[in-house]
């Protein structure tokens, strides 16, 4: 049992609400295609969070895909790169490694 789980709720929550404008971002600026700076924002989410919390991130991840469904699919094949390493990462913290 966490000694302050008010304060745990606030970390992911804060981590929560960049996600949005973080993917806001992105899409204004084409960056889903050369998604290296994607990929590299959310693997910096992945790693600051507790594994428990990762599946919050692989929702919204998942959500904004869905936001995309008419788009190119260099654009989804983007989206669909960084969930698979927001997946990959949360699957290591999920077995201990």
């Amino acid at each position: 049992m966490p000694l302050y789980p008010a304060a745990q709720t606030h970390c992911i929550n804060s981590h929560l609400i960049i996600l949005s404008p973080l993917c806001r971002h992105l899409d204004h600026h084409k960056l889903w295609e050369s998604n290296e700076f994607a990929v590299s924002c959310f693997k910096i989410i992945m790693y600051s969070i507790q594994a428990q919390y990762s599946h919050h991130v692989i929702q919204q991840i998942l959500g904004h895909l869905d936001l995309h469904k008419r788009d190119s699919p260099r654009i989804r094949a983007g989206i669909v790169q960084v969930l698979l390493e927001a997946v990959a990462i949360a699957a290591k913290g999920s077995i201990g490694k």
